[in-house]
């Protein structure tokens, strides 16, 4: 069964869960790179947040997770955020 969330914009859709700084580029439109997995869901976290797991040896430490300061969005406005963070190669 698929979680959901009740969006102001999109209505009821599937959710997504990310760290705050790629929440934030919703309103910044600041790509900040992506790095994504599913998981229930879609989860996703920055360049930051990939640099600071891989300083704790991949580990979700309380620390990671205070910095990580996770955020639930719709899969649309997800998609969004998708787009801001696209890498160009």
């Amino acid at each position: 069964m698929s979680k959901t969330v009740e969006c102001a914009t999109h209505g009821e859709q599937a959710l997504a869960y990310v760290c705050h700084h790629t929440f934030q580029s919703l309103y910044d439109g600041i790509g900040r790179g992506l790095f994504c997995w599913t998981d229930e869901g879609v989860n996703a976290y920055c360049d930051q947040c990939a640099e600071r797991l891989e300083a704790h040896g991949g580990e979700c430490t309380d620390e990671f997770m205070e910095f990580f300061n996770g955020k639930v969005l719709c899969i649309q406005c997800f998609e969004r955020v998708k787009q801001i963070n696209r890498r160009v190669m």
